[in-house]
């Protein structure tokens, strides 16, 4: 819609088995097609970030076993990195990720001068990952935000252990 002057604009073509009868009919295979984007990135952060498929378990029932609680952290990582997209600057809630959690990042990194929000959360994560957080150095991938969310929980788990 409204190109440049001198552009010719583009008409996509979205091909699909569905029935499309009505207006209502396309809009939902649109609807669904834009869901797809949301559904590569969990893959992404199930095979790249948690690393599901770097299991060396040779049982259907271990596999089931150990996708159930890989699929959970990869839905996690997902959140956190779609939040830092859609709302980075919106305030974190202590309370979902957890206090000591926080306090071991303000202990590495210092707290954010705006507080945790959404951008600052990823960002300490990423960065216990192994992410440098340069000015060129673009977002950070799976594997550093898995590598930092994995420290973050065992360094939690160790806190937790010491209150005992």
């Amino acid at each position: 819609v409204d190109p440049p002057a001198g552009v010719e604009s583009i008409h996509w073509v979205l091909l699909t088995t569905w029935p499309i009868g009505t207006f209502s009919a396309a809009l939902r295979v649109i609807k669904s097609y834009a869901k797809r984007w949301v559904i590569e990135e969990y893959h992404k952060a199930l095979k790249s970030g948690v690393g599901v498929e770097d299991s060396q378990l040779t049982s259907a029932q271990s596999l089931q076993a150990l996708i159930g609680i890989l699929a959970i952290v990869a839905l996690r990582l997902l959140s956190l990195k779609l939040l830092n997209r859609g709302q980075p600057d919106e305030a974190v809630n202590p309370d979902a990720i957890g206090p000591e959690a926080l306090l071991l990042l303000e202990k590495a990194y210092g707290k954010p001068e705006e507080g945790w929000t959404n951008g600052t959360l990823l960002l300490a994560v990423a960065r216990l990952g192994g992410f440098k957080a340069r000015k060129g150095d673009g977002s950070p991938g799976w594997k550093t935000i898995w590598k930092g969310w994995h420290k973050l929980m065992t360094m939690v788990e160790g806190v937790r252990l010491l209150k005992r």
